[in-house]
């Protein structure tokens, strides 16, 4: 696979989602990423998958997880480790629990949108940053999406730029690559 051929597909796809969206929108590299790992994993429900944020973003089972749960996801992360060592060895499981339902989506399940959107904190290891911007962040993004679905086009348009992965061979690349690619990508954007 031809990486410059790769990295000009993004590119143009980039090009085609900032027609949809407000001038200067945060959120075109989140999802030129999210549509490629998703793309990647063959999951062609893009559509619900974007119009479904909200669902996804704060899954109902991370309210449920137990204690030593959420400490072994910060202990076990050195990065995590080390930005939360005061809670780690306070055991202050309140601030950690709700640190947790910002950032275990991130981090452990590796949502390729909210990792995107928040790539510059999760490389830096500023977790709390990311915690203290995440609503705003997030409604912010929402509202450039919801600005580009109202558009009769915006479906079709992203359907072409799936369509486009697949033509691309995109199925024989290995994930890892494909988000290393990407997060270079969005690091020059």
């Amino acid at each position: 696979m031809d990486e410059k051929k790769i990295r000009a597909f993004f590119q143009k796809t980039a090009g085609i989602l900032q027609d949809f969206l407000p001038p200067g929108a945060s959120v075109v590299g989140p999802l030129v990423y999210a549509l490629a790992v998703w793309g990647l994993k063959q999951q062609a429900s893009y559509r619900e998958k974007i119009s479904g944020l909200k669902v996804w973003l704060w899954p109902e089972i991370l309210v449920n997880k137990p204690d030593d749960f959420i400490l072994n996801f910060f202990i076990n992360d050195e990065a995590l480790k080390q930005a939360y060592q005061e809670e780690i060895a306070s055991r202050d499981l309140k601030t950690l629990r709700q640190h947790f339902a910002v950032l275990y989506p991130l981090l452990g399940l590796q949502d390729p949108f909210l990792e995107a959107l928040f790539w510059p904190e999760i490389d830096s290891g500023n977790f709390k940053k990311i915690v203290a911007d995440y609503q705003p962040r997030v409604e912010k993004a929402f509202k450039e999406i919801k600005a580009a679905e109202d558009r009769s086009d915006f479906w079709p348009a992203l359907g072409r730029i799936f369509s486009g992965l697949v033509e691309l061979g995109w199925q024989t690349l290995m994930e890892s690559e494909v988000r290393s690619w990407l997060k270079q990508w969005l690091k020059n954007q």
